[in-house]
């Protein structure tokens, strides 16, 4: 089987965006953390038009959300934050995460420690038949404090 996962492309061409002043790169409207465009204040951007975001539905609602509020009540009122969105792909098996990975610690240079689990054994997994199974969970050494995982 293959699986081909092109990702999304800012349907941005056909705007006119040059005659707005608003600058945009091939990953779609450059926007700061208030989701509003850095070269025209007046605009916002969210989801698959805006550029440096995650590309994923749930986040696209929430960045409208976080857009309106900041164009209704005033820019500065919510910031955009990409830290800990889930990410899951529905194969056999699931692989999915949250947060920072483990090398993302390391880069960052976190005092960190590591939590896996084989999970091969548990019901679901003998119930399906699946051999490789397990979970990763990384945790800030000096507050035991949850920063990322990892399913499969």
């Amino acid at each position: 089987m293959v699986v081909h996962g092109a990702g999304r492309v800012p349907d941005i061409a056909d705007l006119n965006l040059q005659a707005a002043g608003i600058e945009a790169s091939q990953d779609g409207i450059i926007v700061n953390e208030y989701l509003q465009s850095i070269s025209n204040p007046r605009v916002y951007a969210a989801g698959d038009v805006a550029a440096g975001g995650v590309p994923l539905t749930p986040v696209a609602m929430a960045e409208g959300k976080m857009a309106a509020d900041n164009l209704i009540y005033g820019v500065k009122r919510r910031r955009s934050d990409y830290r800990v969105v889930p990410s899951v792909v529905f194969t056999l098996p699931k692989l999915a995460s949250v947060g920072l990975q483990e090398a993302e610690a390391l880069k960052q240079g976190l005092a960190h420690e590591v939590k896996f689990r084989e999970t091969a054994d548990w019901l679901h997994n003998l119930r399906i038949n699946e051999p490789f199974a397990g979970f990763k969970i990384i945790l800030e050494r000096s507050t035991g404090r949850d920063i990322g995982g990892s399913f499969a």
